[in-house]
Order: C-alpha cells, then sequence, then structure tokens
C-alpha cells in the first residue's frame, strides 16, 4: 500500500509532531509546533499509493490531515488572550483601590477585620481565575495524554512525555516503557528511555 520508505518517513514525521506538541503549553503549541506540522504534511502530501485500489486509503490519510488543520485553527482561536494589558492594569487598580477602601474603613472589632480579610482575600482569588481562564491553564490541567499514548502505539513508538508531565497532580505514565523529554543546560531537548 505504502512504499517501506515513505511508512517510515511517515512514522517519523508523526513522532516529531507529537512530541513537538508536548514539548509546548496549550497556548502556543499551535505557533511553536509550525515546522513540525510542515514537515508532517509534506510527507503525507508525497505519499502516492501503489495502485488504484489503495487510493481511498490514502484520501483517509488526507482527510485526516484536513482534520488536524482544523484542529490546529480551532486551538489558535481558543488559546488566544482576551484580557489585554490595559485591562489588566484597571483591575489590578480597581482591586487595589477596594483592599485600601476596605482596610481604610475598617474598625477595632473582629468580626470586621474578619470579614475585611475573607474580601481581600477573595478579591485576590478572583483576579487569579480571571489570569488561569485567560492564559487556559484549565485546558493545560484537563489535558490527558490518553489519545496521545494511543497514537504512539498505533505508529509503534514508546509513548513520550515530557518532563514537565510528572509535576502534574494526579499524573500517571503508562505503564512499561517510554521516553521522558527533558532540557540539557544550554535548553535542547533531550530523550531518554525508561523501563
Amino acid at each position: 500500500m505504502i512504499q517501506p520508505k515513505k511508512k517510515k518517513a511517515l512514522v517519523e514525521a508523526i513522532d516529531r509532531y507529537l512530541i513537538a506538541c508536548l514539548e509546548f503549553d496549550f497556548s502556543s503549541y499551535v505557533s511553536g509546533t509550525r515546522k513540525e506540522f510542515k514537515e508532517l504534511n509534506r510527507v503525507v502530501d508525497s505519499i502516492k499509493p501503489d495502485n488504484n485500489e489503495f487510493a481511498s486509503l490514502i484520501q483517509n490519510l488526507h482527510d485526516s490531515k484536513s482534520v488536524c488543520v482544523q484542529s490546529r485553527q480551532g486551538a489558535l482561536l481558543a488559546a488566544r488572550r482576551v484580557v489585554r494589558p490595559i485591562h489588566w492594569l484597571i483591575l489590578i487598580l480597581l482591586t487595589l483601590m477596594i483592599f485600601v477602601l476596605l482596610f481604610v474603613l475598617r474598625d477595632a472589632g473582629l468580626l470586621s477585620g474578619l470579614v475585611i480579610g475573607v474580601l481581600a482575600v477573595a478579591a485576590y482569588l478572583l483576579l487569579d481565575l480571571l489570569y488561569e481562564i485567560d492564559t487556559n491553564v484549565f485546558l493545560d490541567d484537563i489535558m490527558t495524554y490518553v489519545d496521545i499514548e494511543q497514537v504512539f502505539h498505533v505508529i509503534g513508538r514508546p509513548v513520550y512525555y515530557p518532563e514537565s508531565a510528572f509535576r502534574r497532580p494526579g499524573f500517571k505514565s503508562e505503564s512499561g516503557t517510554h521516553r521522558v523529554g527533558f532540557r540539557d543546560t544550554k535548553g535542547r531537548l533531550k530523550i531518554r528511555l525508561v523501563s
């Protein structure tokens, strides 16, 4: 169906692209993986069927490429930050004004101090929540590796995890042999095989 040389090139391109995707957070993975995605597209476009019987299977490959392009476009739109620096400045100034007014208006009573403390903490937590929503921290946190693990299995490669994945709460790597990516002292990506 596919020439062995092309199959090997396709597996390599998919592997490099997936590794690159996992090395970036959600908000920057589209721009950070342009080179690998371009190479993957080049390899997919270079694959021609051996005969007409397999033309529909090659069409499925191109359909999958189109879905991948659409997913990247959707991710690019979803990853955009909505709150601009001027908005952050306004929000922070308003929060500081609330803090100052709360502390100026308080009296010596315990209840007053407690209520003002709770309101101050709540205002800070609201700013923190807005920041996390704006930077898509929630999307990063709910990202699972299950789908990507399956792709690595299909292409016959050990599953890859970035070193940062192991710092996520609740993360569990697949048992067995897998690859772990880490940065050396010069910032270059190094991959080691772990059993």
